[in-house]
């Protein structure tokens, strides 16, 4: 018995340590800068959970157990003969067996917690052991087949880009070897066992009890294969997989429409990736204690990779995880209790048990008490994200806007668009200022992006990838589309058209084709093409990809980034000769009527900053280099008369498509504590343009 104790005292300590790494691990990454995780943002997360939604999730964790708990019954009532069946306990008793097994499945690795359905059912109603892991082993399979028919469904619509088709083969393979080796292989074993393993093995009561048990395993899938129970135990763990996910769903949207609205508008295909690549992590044979830490993981990481930030994807996980958790242990306590003091079947001379075997129960029962206490008594979450934002604000002289949206500076009017991740795949979004209003442009599966106004601000021109998630660092995949604002029609105008920007007639757009020619078209679908610029042609070396380009100086010259060949930012006059002026990425004009101009480069406070000269002057000079926490500069925009800077900064991430960018506007000359900050978002924000009303 001690010997037992040390063993379990040993892998309590060893999940408990397991599950601190991965979250020293997770939390390390998502902690950077004043967005990452804190115990305040989780507190406030929790306390900001919508009541309602989390109600949803309880009665739907009561309807998937009481479907669980029919199938439970008929599978132990089809893998017995006709004259045993009485046996079987009523659907009230499974289903408490049900609660305590779901309760118990994480509580210890490798989910050996499900074998408390075997224990509870032998011991308390006298169901043979033989019979209780045959319908535990075949639920478990029905499991893993209606997860797969989630899967393909969700390959077949999920946005993002992100494939889940390579876990569905695999879990086609699981279920065919497991419908294989059930069915087929264990009959089998256990018939050669029976017959050919030598008297002296059989004297060994281990061993004969394995032999006798596989043999009444295989006597019992035989039952339940010639009953006909296969199709409605196949459609019951379909609908059981339904109400779970059904649940989930509404518990992520409790969790995160208070905390993070651009998270709770993602669409379900997106959600559901999440909630499969967290519960596929928490199977996995890790000794992680109650599954914290790999079922954090595995969801956080699917939602970074669907374009949130990890912070904020790890929160919301983890405030899931805890809410399920209370949840389920709580009503897993309570049919617990209810187990041990209602008479069950063949004894209806039973005790009702002492006060020490109810004791673990009453502690269990107190603490989840506790933390809802707790969970009360949590300060409201919207002062410790203005807390946040406070300081934010300080550190760079902007005003903390009242409900999350942008606050301008003084003395600009205007508008700014830009493009952000926030509510799951990019779209374009639109600020009027001074007022702080915000909007929405556009709204798709696909990602758009790199938004340019027309010089009289009535249209926006944009790029949109060809398939529902494409790096922005990819030139191929994207056409250009032209969106009016007045009407909110949205035009498609070229395709394998990327970074389109206005010429200063106002009529034609300028854009890369193929990565390798930049070509000028006027804004309509069909019109004609002129080819401005072509790798191999003139002055560029053949190979050279283009990015960016911008058409200033008077319309007479194009400025253009160049990679693979010939890097950095260059200028090319109507005869096509180039000049280079520096290294560095995404030059353009900095006024339209002149030779300036300004690009992003090295060095800076954390690498970049914003640089400007005059063209052909060889004089460069830092035009900002922010000295606050936001001083990774890109993305520079400015007015055509050259005195507003709009621009994108992070805390030191540069990832185009999933650092935590956020859109800063700038008169140039004045003090930087007049820099405003535009968004509030954990999301991608980038590519900003603006236009002076």
């Amino acid at each position: 018995m001690l010997v037992s104790m040390k063993r379990t005292l040993l892998k309590a300590l060893v999940s408990l340590g397991v599950s601190a790494a991965v979250f020293a691990l997770l939390f390390s990454m998502a902690s950077h800068g004043s967005q990452g995780v804190t115990p305040g943002r989780i507190l406030a997360c929790l306390r900001n959970a919508a009541a309602g939604l989390v109600a949803v999730y309880a009665l739907c964790q009561l309807g998937q157990t009481l479907l669980r708990a029919l199938r439970n019954r008929v599978l132990l009532q089809a893998g017995m003969p006709e004259d045993k069946r009485g046996a079987v306990p009523g659907l009230w008793h499974i289903t408490l067996v049900t609660f305590v097994r779901g309760a118990c499945a994480d509580m210890l690795p490798g989910r050996v917690g499900e074998l408390s359905y075997v224990a509870m059912l032998n011991r308390g109603h006298g169901i043979p052991v033989s019979d209780c892991m045959t319908s535990l082993s075949i639920g478990l399979l029905f499991d893993f087949a209606a997860l797969l028919v989630v899967l393909v469904a969700a390959v077949a619509t999920i946005a993002q880009g992100l494939s889940l088709l390579g876990s569905a083969i695999i879990l086609l393979l699981v279920c065919l070897v497991g419908w294989f080796g059930l069915f087929h292989i264990m009959p089998w074993f256990s018939g050669l066992l029976a017959r050919h393993s030598p008297a002296s093995w059989l004297r060994l009561k281990p061993y004969a009890w394995a032999v006798a048990l596989l043999e009444d395993m295989s006597a019992s899938v035989r039952f339940v294969a010639k009953s006909g129970s296969v199709p409605p135990v196949l459609g019951i763990s379909a609908a059981i997989r339904f109400v779970k996910y059904f649940g989930l769903y509404w518990l992520f949207m409790a969790v995160t429409r208070g905390s993070w609205p651009h998270m709770a508008s993602a669409d379900v295909p997106s959600v559901l990736v999440a909630l499969i690549s967290a519960e596929g992590a928490a199977s996995l044979p890790v000794p992680s204690f109650m599954s914290f830490g790999s079922y954090e993981a595995g969801g956080a990481l699917a939602l970074t990779a669907l374009g949130f930030g990890l912070a904020e994807a790890t929160t919301a996980m983890l405030a899931m995880h805890l809410i399920s958790q209370t949840i389920d242990y709580g009503l897993g306590g309570i049919a617990f209790l209810a187990f041990l003091w209602l008479p069950r079947a063949g004894a209806e001379a039973a005790r009702r048990p002492s006060g020490k075997a109810l004791a673990p129960v009453a502690v269990f029962a107190a603490a989840v008490v506790a933390l809802a206490v707790l969970a009360i008594r949590i300060p409201e979450g919207g002062d410790v994200e203005a807390a946040s934002s406070a300081e934010n604000a300080k550190a760079i002289g902007a005003p903390v806007p009242p409900s999350g949206g942008a606050a301008g500076p003084v003395g600009f009017e205007g508008r700014v668009v830009w493009s952000s991740n926030r509510r799951g795949s990019h779209d374009i979004y639109l600020v009027e200022l001074p007022s702080g209003r915000e909007r929405r442009l556009t709204s798709s599966a696909f990602t758009d992006t790199y938004p340019r106004f027309s010089p009289d601000g009535r249209r926006v021109a944009f790029s949109r990838s060809h398939l529902p998630f494409v790096s922005q660092r990819d030139p191929l995949k994207w056409d250009t589309w032209v969106l009016d604002l007045a009407t909110g029609r949205e035009t498609l105008v070229a395709t394998n058209a990327f970074t389109a920007t206005w010429h200063p007639d106002g009529e034609s757009l300028v854009y890369v084709r193929d990565g390798g020619r930049i070509v000028r078209q006027k804004a309509e679908p069909g019109a004609a093409e002129a080819v401005l610029l072509e790798a191999g042609g003139g002055d560029v070396p053949e190979g050279v990809i283009f990015q960016t380009p911008e058409v200033g100086g008077a319309a007479a010259e194009l400025a253009v980034t160049q990679r693979r060949r010939a890097e950095g930012t260059w200028v090319y006059g109507r005869d096509g000769r180039a000049r280079k002026i520096a290294g560095g990425c995404e030059i353009t004009w900095r006024r339209a009527d002149s030779a300036a101009l300004l690009w992003m480069d090295h060095p800076g406070r954390q690498k970049n900053a914003v640089f400007t000269t005059a063209a052909g002057s060889g004089r460069h000079e830092v035009l900002l280099d922010a000295e606050s926490e936001h001083s990774h500069e890109y993305f520079p925009r400015t007015t055509p008369d050259g005195a507003w800077l709009v621009y994108g900064a992070s805390t030191g991430d540069h990832e185009h498509d999933l650092a935590d960018y956020e859109i800063f506007l700038w008169r140039i000359g004045d003090p930087q504590e007049r820099i405003a900050r535009l968004t509030w978002h954990t999301g991608n924000d980038c590519w900003p343009d603006l236009h002076a009303d």
